[in-house]
């Protein structure tokens, strides 16, 4: 068996700064980059006992979370 160099077409996603091996999984983390600029995530706050005040939110941990980023992806396929 002999190894031979070969060149792939890749997908980079500027926000994020990485490349993909698919153009969807590019769209995915550019969406998921673009809500995580437009809504960051929250931290928990806790008391001086330790206990939880405030639990903090991310927009993944939403209802309809997966709709929003397919709704994200689709108008950043549509750009």
């Amino acid at each position: 068996m002999v190894i031979k160099e070969v060149t792939r077409t890749v997908y980079f996603s500027p926000s994020k700064g990485r490349h993909y091996l698919t153009k969807k999984s590019a769209f995915r983390a550019e969406a998921s980059a673009c809500l995580d600029a437009k809504f960051p995530p929250e931290e928990t706050e806790f008391d001086d006992m330790g206990r939880i005040t405030y639990p903090g939110s991310n927009w993944r941990n939403e209802k309809r979370a997966d709709v929003l980023l397919r709704r994200v992806i689709r108008l950043l396929k549509n750009k």
